[in-house]
C-alpha cells in the first residue's frame, strides 16, 4: 500500500459512514429513532417530490384549460390516483391541502390564474330576521359579492338607539 496512509482510509471511512453513525448512535438512545430509520434509508417517494409534475396537469384538467373555477375538493380527486402511482401510497385529503398551499405559495407566477375555491367552512347566522337565515361562508361566497339580479334577498344593516346593529331581511326589488 505504497501511497496510502492509514490516516487517509480511516478519514474516508469515517466521512461515508458519518451519517449512518449518527443515526445508530441516536437508536441507542431512544427507540423512536429506530422507527425512523426505515423513513431515512428508503426510497420512498414524497408527495412533495411529485407535486410539480402532478398538479398543473389536474388542474388543468379539473378546471376545462382555466375555463372553470374548482373546487379544492375537485382537484384531489383529479389528482389522487396521480399521486397513489408515484408515491405507492394513497394520498388523504388533508395532506392533500397542506400540499397545494405549500406548491401555491411556491409558484405564485405558476398558479396566479388558478381559482381555486374552498368548501364553505363555517354559517353566517342573522339572529333577528324574523326567522332563521343561514348563509354558508365559503370561498365562493366571499370573492364578490351577489348582486340583486343573482339573490332575490339581501342584507341590510341599521344601527338601533342603543348602538347595536341590527340586521334585517330585505326583498330586491328589480
Amino acid at each position: 500500500m505504497s501511497g496510502i496512509s492509514k490516516a487517509d482510509i480511516l478519514g474516508v471511512t469515517r466521512s461515508v459512514t458519518k451519517k449512518w453513525t449518527k443515526q445508530r448512535k441516536a437508536e441507542e438512545r431512544g427507540s423512536s429513532s429506530r422507527l425512523f430509520r426505515e423513513y431515512m434509508y428508503s426510497d420512498r417517494v414524497n408527495c412533495t417530490d411529485v407535486v410539480d409534475d402532478i398538479l398543473p396537469g389536474a388542474y388543468n384538467h379539473a378546471s376545462g384549460g382555466g375555463q372553470y373555477s374548482v373546487a379544492k375538493r375537485q382537484l384531489y380527486y383529479a389528482c389522487r390516483e396521480a399521486f397513489r402511482k408515484a408515491t405507492d401510497r394513497p394520498l388523504k385529503y388533508n395532506y392533500f391541502s397542506t400540499v397545494l398551499t405549500k406548491y401555491l405559495n411556491q409558484n405564485p407566477a405558476e398558479t396566479a390564474g388558478w381559482k381555486i375555491t374552498a368548501d364553505p367552512r363555517g354559517t353566517l347566522l342573522i339572529p333577528n330576521a324574523g326567522h332563521e337565515v343561514r348563509i354558508p361562508c365559503g370561498t365562493r361566497n366571499s370573492q364578490s359579492p351577489v348582486s340583486p339580479e343573482e339573490s332575490s334577498a339581501y342584507l341590510a344593516g341599521s344601527r338601533s338607539a342603543s348602538g347595536w346593529l341590527t340586521c334585517t331581511l330585505r326583498t330586491c326589488a328589480a
